[in-house]
């Protein structure tokens, strides 16, 4: 069971994102601090949405995924803030993290005699449906083998 799937773009993250944002929101406004410093914080938080939606280019993220055998992968990456925008890079599986609708995988990879470890999130709706069981089996596997290792 290998993996070889390309990623799309996540709505779910979207849609966490502002679910988060709004909640942040309404405990400022319901938490009964003075009206100046309400208004200041949420102006700083306009500020910082505005300044990393428009001034700033978006963060690399994950296009593809290749799985080789239990512990050797291979990605690319998108970064538009580089002058060779797609990269491809390889690397050893940590650890696999599942929570309900996202994965988080972390990578060690080895660049130049230098060992860097590398996160990256997966939400549900970036893959297809036969390529997350296959995700969530090796998160499964993955969970019960450092449960072996540390028991």
């Amino acid at each position: 069971m290998r993996i070889n799937t390309h990623l799309h773009v996540s709505r779910t993250k979207v849609w966490a994102e502002g679910v988060l944002l709004l909640i942040v929101v309404s405990v400022l406004l319901f938490s009964g601090m003075p009206t100046l410093i309400i208004a200041l914080t949420l102006m700083a938080m306009i500020c910082v949405l505005i300044s990393q939606k428009f001034l700033q280019k978006s963060p690399a993220h994950l296009v593809q995924l290749i799985q080789f055998d239990q512990q050797d992968w291979r990605w690319s990456v998108y970064d538009p803030r580089r002058i060779k925008k797609t990269s491809v890079q390889e690397g050893r599986l940590l650890s696999v993290h599942h929570w309900f609708f996202v994965l988080l995988m972390r990578f060690e990879t080895t660049d130049k005699h230098k060992n860097t470890i590398q996160s990256w999130v997966i939400w549900r709706d970036q893959v297809d449906v036969d390529q997350w069981r296959r995700l969530v089996v090796i998160a499964r596997f993955w969970a019960s083998d450092t449960q072996q290792i540390n028991s």
